[in-house]
């Protein structure tokens, strides 16, 4: 997507349109259920200019909407009453409605996490396997191709 500057599920440049279901069967992937979740924007610092996030927080960015713990921590515990310990304990106990919050609190940005669509491709049973790709490209640059020929100036970040 960086190398032909478009962000949607179906290749819309550089190649023949192909979907996601399209590119899983070429590259050769047994598979019976699928989804995709992509994200743009995400893993870049725009407090300081547009520098690389380290991929850990890159990471935290994408599924949750933040880089802070004691942020996304205090919103469940004084919404919900519900408090992690650290990363690894963020989640239990919290259900969708609980998420959906979260990412109306954040206007939008909450992550994946926060968003219902890409929060069931996460936790859907029906899915083994969990492929990730990162991609860096601090040259990218607008316009951004999307589905059905829009364009957008720069991917949404809202903090």
């Amino acid at each position: 997507m960086t190398d032909n500057n478009f962000f949607s599920h179906t290749t819309l440049s550089g190649s023949n349109g192909a979907t996601f279901s399209d590119r899983i069967t070429d590259a050769g992937y047994n598979w019976n259920a699928a989804g995709e979740n992509i994200a743009g924007g995400q893993g870049r610092d725009f407090t300081s200019g547009v520098n690389q996030m380290g991929a850990t927080d890159a990471a935290r960015d994408v599924m949750y909407g933040t880089t802070e713990f004691t942020s996304i921590n205090a919103f469940f515990s004084d919404n919900f009453g519900i408090s992690a310990s650290g990363w690894g304990e963020l989640g239990n106990g919290l259900t969708g409605e609980v998420w959906d919050s979260w990412q109306a609190n954040q206007k939008g940005a909450g992550g994946w996490m926060g968003s219902s669509g890409h929060r069931h491709n996460i936790r859907n049973d029906m899915f083994d396997d969990l492929g990730v790709g990162y991609v860096w490209e601090p040259t990218d640059s607008p316009p951004i191709l999307l589905d059905g020929g829009n364009t957008i100036a720069l991917l949404p970040v809202i903090r």
